[in-house]
């Protein structure tokens, strides 16, 4: 990266903009957070030290295996009837 660059990321996270701009977040997250507005950044880190506070990484972990596993049926359903249109246009 160079100088210029550097300096212009460092200007844009002075002032606020882009990833650095401040959100309000819901009641939910701000009750554990202690903020009313974060960046997301900020909300994301606040969301991590919530989840190892408590323990709950394997529900997470649990919780997204599911949801990934049933969003790779959907993909995999899709290109099935895909294959299918393409197989019945060729015959």
């Amino acid at each position: 990266m160079s100088k210029a660059a550097t300096v212009e990321a460092v200007t844009v996270a002075g002032e606020g903009k882009g990833i650095f701009k401040t959100r309000p977040v819901s009641q939910q997250l701000a009750s554990f957070a202690g903020e009313r507005e974060l960046t997301r950044g900020s909300a994301l880190k606040k969301v991590w030290e919530y989840v190892k506070l408590h323990n709950l990484q394997v529900c997470l972990i649990l919780e997204l295996s599911k949801v990934f596993t049933l969003r790779r049926s959907v993909y995999e359903l899709r290109d099935l009837v895909a294959l299918e249109k393409e197989l019945l246009h060729v015959n």
